[in-house]
């Protein structure tokens, strides 16, 4: 998790953003849906915490979307934190929308869709990296992607580099639901639960001590 997150910071960092402007990421809560979901849900609200804390986190909101019961779940677990919005406040209803949502649903258009792989019992996503990457993806120009952010992208989608184009049509919502499949950012590995649940542990404990 360590080095692919380093690899997401040397591309993203250098980029110049402002963090003026407020910014909703919205987090398909069916992403978590497995036997484990409380332990994902707390490691994801370690790493928003975390990313929230730094300068470039500055103005930045979580809300959970998708299936409303596992929203409902989601916010009433002891794993989930303040930092996730129980509803969206008059200030923010004009805030820009990133949505990290299940690749196998339509993208929404009106804002930025980064289509992730469902995370399996065992899997070990980069939540860390894949919140920084929709931090900068709320803060970049969209008209002009960069080849940084390119890049940053493809060490999250394993490899797997769209191009330009294919990247525009993915981030608007307009991709169909194979071009969201291939280049669906995906899970580091998979592990065994108990491995899964220990590095949870170590991260969620060394994040809450950074923060």
């Amino acid at each position: 998790d360590r080095d692919v997150y380093d690899k997401v910071s040397d591309y993203l960092e250098p980029l110049e953003i402002s963090t003026e402007e407020p910014e909703i990421i919205e987090i398909d809560a069916e992403l978590l849906n497995n036997p484990s979901f409380d332990r994902y849900l707390e490691y994801l609200d370690e790493s928003a915490e975390f990313e929230s804390s730094q300068a470039y986190g500055r103005n930045v909101y979580y809300l959970f979307t998708g299936n409303a019961a596992l929203v409902e779940r989601a916010m009433n677990s002891t794993g989930a934190s303040k930092i996730f919005l129980k509803k969206v406040p008059e200030f923010l209803k004009n805030a820009k929308r990133i949505g990290l949502a299940d690749a196998l649903k339509p993208g929404i258009l009106n804002q930025i869709n980064i289509p992730a792989l469902k995370w399996e019992e065992g899997d070990v996503p980069p939540l860390r990296a894949l919140i920084k990457l929709a931090i900068y993806a709320g803060r970049i120009d969209m008209s002009d992607i960069s080849q940084n952010f390119r890049s940053a992208y493809e060490v999250l989608a394993g490899g797997a580099l769209p191009d330009s184009l294919t990247l525009k049509t993915i981030l608007d919502g307009t991709a169909d639901a194979v071009l969201r499949t291939r280049f669906a950012l995906r899970p580091l590995l998979r592990v065994s639960i108990n491995q899964t649940l220990q590095f949870f542990q170590n991260m969620t404990r060394m994040l809450s001590q950074s923060v």
